[in-house]
């Protein structure tokens, strides 16, 4: 099953979506990667702080026979 990643941005108030950490946290000002992993993976539970909140969405595929 695949995810997808929806970040936003509070005082942007835009959303962006992202297919990996890794292009989120290379924005600065950013947690280490391993911490939002942590909420997001193991927690199950959002990532927020003052400036953003990170939500993981899984993506159900259904293949289709011809």
């Amino acid at each position: 099953m695949k995810h997808i990643l929806i970040v936003t941005w509070k005082k942007k108030r835009i959303r962006e979506a992202y297919a990996t950490l890794t292009a989120i946290c290379e924005n600065k000002g950013m947690p280490k990667m391993e911490t939002i992993n942590t909420y997001l993976s193991r927690k199950k539970i959002p990532f927020e702080n003052d400036d953003v909140l990170i939500e993981k969405f899984q993506i159900k595929r259904k293949t289709y026979k011809r």
